[in-house]
């Protein structure tokens, strides 16, 4: 009996140690999600794909397919779609948010583009994650019936001079069109210089599921449209393509045998010509003659707009003779925009030297120093003056009058040095490269709030205002796009901080190339102290760097990048732009412009 009493104790404590075991491992293997997370019920399933699951050091947007399905067959349904983009603890999170209508019975598909919660200034620990979550008719979704009521995904985050770049392309086609033979992209994964084949992952969609704005193709390399022209487009989603396209996105153009798919190429239509193959047969090619056409394979013709091109496959089936993507896209394109500009010297500086120029003088000193009066001065005066008199006991109730005096006239004077109203300023920076007719324009715009809370930021025709890591005083950013794409943004601020976002543009510019004069302005080896001098100058004043920018780019950027600088120029908005471009970014005639005339040097393997 004794025996069985041990045996059972046994078994209990084993059964018991099991089941502490599942519990404790349960939640890391709930926590791993597949590739697609996906909330649904009886009704209604939401589930989303990171079309770029390999996040490198400059990404600033993750394009993501939601699909959404409506399993009611009566009843439409409202779906609102949460997604949260964060990282290590310490850094701003950012959700985005948006409504999707589904009527019964049916599936939708959206790209959207979700921005990466980076922070150079703060190294992060942990890879970037995205959660997902879904509301219908105010009830949440969850991963299963009565549990969880989020699903996440784990982007890795990757060095890219480690090498093994990943090429991401979307194949866009009409939803009543039977899909057409796919495109063999290997040609375009080739390496130039060495010939190798870098990593590829593709993807395809019907042409309903393009977004509204520019913000998710920014985060793609190549978009494929099979046959598509503007008109089978809505308005949104041509304006978010021509955009994305002036942005520095690669649109790959693959007509139809009766020449649709071409109408996006600026000046006249393009008019078809039949040749005659190696084989015999007859085929219908539509060769590109304008004179902004370059000439990229026997097959391929490329046409700039912008930063960006439109690729023109002159055939409308193969076989083609395709390039290679590596060199096609401009290095400074939006889609990396923000992360150029934090990341890499001399311009990791500018930013650190606007907000220690917009950040409240500190009041320790003054408190220090008031400190020591009262102890060292006020107080022996005070107690000489009363001793001599032979008062000397009146210190008694006079001690803590004049202490709770100077604590009051500590408080007064520290809030007046610190700030009492809020505080907004806005400085530009043009970033212009040789021989160029398009340069990305930063609006920098810096804030003091004394009280904290939410501030909503002005709606412009840029891309959504980011947080920069430099000075952060933020906590949680949401960005809430409407059905037609616009977007709202919402800062969580903190008491008494200072705060900077950034809205990035593509602008047309005059070309140019920048020769730099040691003779000319200032001329110094420290950018700190270049830029403070050029932010203190009048307009037309111009600066450069004695080492010209050189040698130090890739420093805290991770991709071998190097940034050269041809020379600074300090001038307005209204000098340097027109009306109609004011007006666009919301600019004032009067506003502080710096003009950074630099050249960039990416990985020679660098495709993107």
């Amino acid at each position: 009996m004794r025996d069985r009493r041990c045996g059972n104790m046994v078994g209990k404590s084993v059964a018991i140690l099991l089941l502490a075991l599942m519990i404790l491992v349960e939640p890391p293997l709930a926590a791993q999600i597949s590739s697609q997370p996906t909330l649904d019920n009886k009704d209604s399933q939401v589930s989303l794909i990171a079309l770029r699951d390999k996040i490198f050091c400059d990404s600033d947007w993750i394009p993501v397919l939601l699909t959404i399905g409506n399993r009611s067959a009566i009843e439409d349904g409202i779906f609102d779609i949460e997604i949260e983009s964060k990282s290590s603890a310490g850094i701003d999170r950012l959700f985005w948010r948006g409504s999707i209508s589904v009527p019964a019975g049916e599936e939708v598909q959206q790209v959207v583009g979700i921005p990466i919660s980076w922070n150079w200034y703060q190294r992060w620990k942990d890879s970037p994650q995205l959660t997902l979550r879904a509301t219908r008719a105010g009830k949440p979704l969850s991963v299963i019936e009565g549990s969880r009521l989020e699903s996440s995904i784990w982007l890795s985050d990757h060095n890219p001079s480690e090498g093994g770049y990943e090429l991401v392309t979307l194949e866009v086609s009409h939803a009543s069109q039977p899909s057409r033979r796919g495109l063999d992209w290997y040609s375009f994964c080739r390496i130039a210089p060495s010939g190798n084949t870098q990593p590829s992952k593709h993807h395809s969609i019907t042409h309903e599921a393009l977004p509204q704005n520019r913000e998710a193709l920014l985060g793609i390399d190549i978009v494929l449209l099979n046959g598509l022209d503007p008109e089978d487009l809505a308005v949104g989603q041509r304006r978010a393509l021509r955009e994305a396209v002036t942005g520095g996105l690669l649109v790959l153009l693959r007509p139809d045998q009766k020449g649709r798919g071409l109408g996006w190429l600026p000046g006249a239509a393009v008019e078809p010509m039949v040749e005659v193959g190696e084989d015999g047969k007859e085929r219908v090619r539509f060769p590109v003659v304008s004179k902004a056409a370059k000439r990229l394979t026997v097959d391929c013709v490329s046409v700039a707009q912008g930063m960006g091109k439109w690729l023109v496959l002159e055939k409308a089936d193969g076989p083609w003779e395709l390039p290679s993507a590596s060199g096609l896209r401009h290095p400074w394109h939006l889609g990396s925009a923000r992360a150029r500009l934090e990341s890499g010297y001399p311009l990791r500086e500018y930013l650190e030297v606007i907000d220690t120029g917009q950040r409240p003088a500190n009041p320790m000193w003054l408190i220090l120093l008031l400190g020591i009066l009262y102890v060292c001065v006020l107080w022996p005066v005070i107690g000489t003056v009363l001793k001599n008199r032979g008062k000397l006991p009146h210190m008694l109730w006079l001690q803590p009058i004049i202490g709770a005096s100077c604590i009051v006239l500590i408080f007064v004077l520290s809030t007046f040095r610190l700030g009492v109203l809020p505080r907004n300023s806005t400085e530009v920076l043009v970033v212009r490269f040789p021989g160029e007719t398009h340069a990305v324009v930063y609006l920098i715009e810096s804030s003091y709030s004394p009280i904290g809370g939410r501030r909503e930021a002005d709606a412009t025709g840029t891309l959504p205002p980011l947080p920069l890591g430099v000075g952060a005083g933020t906590q949680n950013h949401t960005l809430l796009m409407a059905p037609d794409g616009t977007t709202r943004v919402f800062s969580d601020r903190k008491i008494r901080t200072t705060s900077h976002h950034v809205r990035c543009d593509v602008i047309e510019v005059t070309p140019t190339v920048r020769q730099v004069n040691m003779n000319d302005g200032i001329f110094k080896g420290d950018s700190r102290v270049v830029f403070q001098q050029l932010f203190a100058s009048d307009s037309g004043t111009k600066a450069s760097f004695i080492s010209f920018g050189r040698g130090r780019g890739s420093q805290g950027r991770g991709d071998s990048a190097s940034i050269e600088c041809r020379g600074l120029e300090r001038t307005t908005c209204g000098s340097f732009l027109d009306d109609s471009t004011r007006e666009r970014l919301g600019l004032e005639a009067d506003t502080k412009l710096t003009i950074f005339d630099a050249a960039l040097k990416v990985h020679e393997e660098d495709s993107r």
